[in-house]
């Protein structure tokens, strides 16, 4: 079984978010690639916190707010990016990714 979660590159003045839509969870950094990192290990720690207090990781959080996928379908997609997370009996992860750098108002209804 393949777990896959869309996430959404949005520069925010200085910096970049990174915001995934099935779950709310969110990671920031100075340029693309250090979000990508920062979010990939947010991601990691989420998960294994959840392990941890023996919660299916992820399951409790909501969905990003609708702003983020108004976002996401406009933006420019990129293919699945098969990003491996070292975590233990996790099953493969695919983040499907899109990057912008229209403001976040610009999506607001």
């Amino acid at each position: 079984m393949f777990t896959y979660l869309s996430v959404l590159f949005i520069r925010q003045g200085d910096y970049w978010v990174a915001q995934a839509l099935e779950h709310d969870i969110a990671a920031q950094g100075a340029s693309l690639q250090l979000t990508q990192r920062t979010f990939e290990e947010t991601l990691s720690g989420q998960i294994a916190l959840d392990r941890k207090f023996g919660r299916e990781p992820l399951k409790h959080l909501p969905p990003a707010p609708r702003e983020y996928w108004d976002a996401f379908e406009a933006a420019d997609k990129r293919e699945v990016a098969k990003t491996p997370l070292t975590i233990e009996n996790m099953p493969p992860a695919y983040v499907i990714q899109a990057i912008t750098e229209q403001p976040l108002a610009a999506y607001a209804p």
